[in-house]
C-alpha cells in the first residue's frame, strides 16, 4: 500500500496490490525490440515475465471506490497453470488503511480482461466486495456478454459476468461519466472495445489510471505497446492525448502492472 499525495482535503488516494502474475514477455512487450528489454527484465523459465496487479483506492467520507481488482482467487486450474497469479492481497491491502470488503460502494474496471476483473469473485456465488456496484462502459459490456470469435479468449469470465447480471449491481456508463466529484470515467480506444481510464482532478493537476494504455513504464512512449491490442493506431492517439494532459498541468500517472516504478510523476 501506497499514499499517493493529493491536494485534496476531500479524498485519499492508495494504490493497492491486488498480487502479482505471469505473463508472457513477448506478449507483453509487443512491438518493443527484445534487445531493448530483456536484459532489464527477470524472466521465468518459460519466458514469463511477473506483473504487479495494481489497483487504485479513492477514500472519502461517504464513499469509497476500487479501481480494479485484480485476478482474485477464484480461477480455473488452467489459468492458474498459464498464469502462475499468487494469492490476492487485495482484503489485506484495504485493512491497512482501515477498510475491510464490506466497505467498498463502488468498483471501477477499466475493463473486463481475466486480470483486472477476475477479482470481481471471491468464490463460488461470492462476490469480493458484496456492498459495491461495478461501474463499466456499456460498449465493453456488450462484448463481454456476446463476445465474437475475435475477443472469446479476452473475456473468460462467464461466471462473473452473470453474478453481475443476476444481481443488477452494474453502472453502465457510455463515454465520459463524474462518479464521484472530479472522478471522471472515460472511454478510450485502442485496447478492447469499451476500455475506460479514471482521471481524477487534484486542484490545478490531475491523476490518471489509465488501466493497460500504460501497463509498465516500458510502454510510457506513446508508439510502445503490447501485442493484446485491438487498434495500435487508436491507443498510440490516446496515449498522446493522456500525457500531454499530463505534461501541461502536472501531476501523476498510476501504471496498471509495474512493481517498482508503478507511479509516474509529470511537473508543470
Amino acid at each position: 500500500m501506497t499514499k499517493i499525495a493529493s491536494k485534496r482535503e476531500d479524498i485519499e488516494i492508495y494504490l493497492l496490490s491486488a498480487g502479482q502474475y505471469f505473463a508472457d514477455a513477448g506478449a507483453a512487450m509487443g512491438v518493443y525490440p527484445y534487445k531493448l528489454w530483456h536484459d532489464k527484465v527477470e524472466l521465468d523459465a518459460d519466458n514469463c515475465i511477473k506483473m504487479e496487479l495494481n489497483s487504485l483506492l479513492i477514500k472519502t467520507k461517504d464513499t469509497n471506490i476500487i479501481v480494479d481488482c485484480g485476478i482474485g482467487d477464484y480461477i480455473t486450474d488452467r489459468q492458474r497453470k498459464i498464469y502462475k497469479p499468487s494469492k490476492s492481497t487485495l482484503i489485506e491491502e484495504l485493512q491497512s488503511v482501515g477498510l475491510d470488503k464490506n466497505d467498498i460502494n463502488l468498483v471501477i474496471l477499466t475493463h473486463l480482461h481475466f486480470d483486472h476483473a477476475g477479482g470481481i469473485l471471491a468464490t463460488e456465488g461470492e462476490f469480493t466486495f458484496p456492498n459495491a456496484r461495478y461501474v463499466i462502459q456499456q460498449e465493453e459490456w456488450n462484448t463481454a456478454q456476446n463476445p465474437s470469435l475475435y475477443f472469446t479468449a479476452s473475456y473468460p469470465l462467464t461466471e462473473h459476468y452473470k453474478m453481475l447480471l443476476d444481481n443488477d449491481c452494474t453502472m453502465l456508463v457510455s463515454g465520459e461519466k463524474e462518479i464521484y466529484k472530479d472522478v471522471f470515467v472515460k472511454k478510450i480506444a485502442g485496447h478492447c472495445p469499451g476500455a475506460q481510464v479514471v482521471r481524477i482532478v487534484d486542484k490545478d493537476n490531475v491523476i490518471y489510471f489509465a488501466g493497460d494504455a500504460f501497463p509498465s513504464s516500458f510502454h510510457l512512449p506513446p508508439p510502445i505497446t503490447s501485442a493484446y491490442e485491438m487498434s495500435r493506431i487508436d491507443l498510440y492517439e490516446q496515449k498522446e492525448m493522456i500525457l500531454d494532459e499530463l505534461k501541461k498541468y502536472g501531476g501523476k500517472l498510476i501504471l496498471s502492472h509495474d512493481k517498482d516504478n508503478p507511479i509516474v510523476e509529470y511537473v508543470r
